[in-house]
């Protein structure tokens, strides 16, 4: 197996994921690639018994896998689990709201040629700068093996709460890697699903939060910001 495409869903969007995880599963085979869906037995205490019939059928399918985790990492899971189990082949995250175009496998896997050792970010068409962060995916990234700084999902949850594209961010640039961009809206149709509203209204305020996060990071742990301060302007393409 070449790459993995890794993602999570929650119980709200649970029903309505299909439609998106066929459009991972029908791209052209340019590497020998698997769709993972990871899910939480502590949301779905069930497991097979609380999901859609069509993802238990959906076993079946030779470029699927289910994969269940235990405690209910949220947005984190789509990354760490699957590391754990697949240490040496790059992960692909995506979001469950987020359908595939017919080019996103090839696209991606085409710049990772030209250096596998980088991140492969998506960004919104609009190379994003602020204060003390660079760029943050927005819609995929590529994970190299090794590209990330060895720290684990408690503490993004603890720092970062939902904000996982700032906690990968953050990893990132911890360990040094470079990277390339890619615009999301070639190869994704973004945003085609509805976020609920409720998640959209925590998303908004955890945003307008992020300086705190990044503030309690650096408070808590210097050692850590020293390393960011000497990363950050070199980690780029």
């Amino acid at each position: 197996m070449d790459c993995i495409i890794s993602m999570t869903s929650w119980r709200r969007r649970i029903h309505d994921i299909g439609p998106v995880i066929f459009s991972f599963l029908d791209q052209e085979p340019v590497c020998d690639f698997r769709v993972v869906l990871v899910l939480s037995s502590d949301e779905f205490p069930g497991k097979d018994r609380d999901i859609p019939e069509e993802l238990v059928r959906l076993r079946t399918h030779p470029r699927f896998e289910l994969l269940w985790t235990g405690p209910n990492t949220r947005a984190f899971k789509k990354y760490f689990p699957v590391r754990r189990k697949y240490p040496d082949i790059p992960i692909i995250t995506v979001d469950d709201d987020e359908p595939a175009r017919p080019n996103f496998l090839a696209d991606i896997w085409n710049l990772h040629l030209k250096d596998r050792k980088r991140v492969v970010y998506g960004y919104n068409g609009v190379p994003c700068g602020r204060p003390g962060i660079d760029c943050v995916r927005y819609g995929f990234a590529l994970f190299p093996p090794g590209s990330l700084y060895p720290l684990g999902e408690d503490f993004g949850m603890d720092f970062f709460r939902d904000m996982d594209d700032e906690y990968m961010r953050f990893l990132h640039v911890l360990a040094g890697t470079k990277y390339f961009q890619l615009n999301a809206h070639s190869v994704l149709h973004c945003q085609a699903v509805d976020q609920e509203s409720a998640m959209q209204r925590n998303m908004r305020g955890q945003w307008r939060d992020i300086p705190g996060m990044w503030g309690a990071v650096w408070k808590a742990f210097p050692e850590l910001h020293e390393i960011w301060k000497r990363n950050v302007g070199t980690s780029n393409r």
